[in-house]
């Protein structure tokens, strides 16, 4: 067999091999990393996922005022918010009013997982607060926190249907210091079950308690946040990992 003869066969075998590669990393990425994919053309179903309970938010009748606030707070940053509220524009019982609406709108993308039944009764308080020129820094910023971030007035399970009726008598440090700045803790957003150490090749933004978190539109995905950054720092949750940059909004 001449050289010629040897090259070609090491040369034809090699693109087939190359090929067969490319292959199974295009069905191993369709099948296990191609998240667009695993969210709404395979979307995994939990029939164990927990409901979201709106009784205590009176939003019942909330449409009209909803229409009339979305211009003003649908992507507004916290100081454009607190200006609203300081002008009288809106209350911050309003507010969270407003969100809550908006999540029952776009329940279908799965992003939060419980509300906190507590938090008009919070932002009750805090218009009171304001009235009397006594509110924290972080007044009636609305915050969603993560399933395995503990909140006494919630359930903190990491999305698992294992421990769904775990509770803590007491808060999370972070959650203590951004109620102590008079934010409100609105509820807990879904997340990737067990943070995704609990599987070798796991959906991102699945949980069997709040199913599978979904891209929303993609304008104004990312928005800029300096603002609650430098406001968390004055607060001093987690200095270290905080920076300028852009951050996602969901």
């Amino acid at each position: 067999m001449t050289h010629e003869k040897i090259f070609k066969i090491l040369l034809s075998t090699t693109l087939a091999l190359i090929l067969v590669i490319l292959g199974v990393g295009y069905v191993f990425y369709y099948k296990y990393l191609d998240q667009v994919t695993l969210q709404h053309d395979n979307e995994q179903i939990s029939k164990y996922k927990r409901s979201l309970d709106y009784s205590s938010f009176g939003i019942d009748d909330f449409s009209n005022r909803y229409q009339e606030l979305e211009p003003a707070l649908a992507y507004a940053n916290i100081e454009a918010i607190q200006s609203g509220i300081s002008a009288g524009d809106y209350s911050c019982q309003e507010v969270v009013q407003f969100y809550v609406y908006r999540i029952k709108q776009h329940e279908a993308y799965n992003a939060v997982l419980e509300l906190n039944d507590a938090a008009m009764d919070h932002a009750s308080r805090i218009d009171k607060k304001i009235k009397n020129n006594e509110a924290n820094s972080l007044f009636c910023t609305v915050v969603l926190i993560k399933d395995n971030i503990a909140h006494a007035n919630m359930h903190t399970a990491a999305g698992a249907y294992f421990i769904k009726d775990l509770t803590t008598e007491r808060d999370a440090f972070i959650v203590a210091r951004l109620e102590e700045q008079d934010a409100i803790i609105l509820g807990k957003a879904n997340l990737s079950e067990w943070s995704n150490f609990m599987a070798k090749f796991p959906r991102n933004g699945f949980s069997v308690l709040g199913g599978q978190t979904k891209h929303g539109p993609s304008d104004h995905m990312m928005l800029e946040v300096p603002v609650l950054v430098q406001q968390l720092r004055q607060v001093w949750v987690f200095p270290q990992f905080l920076s300028e940059q852009r951050q996602v909004v969901l």
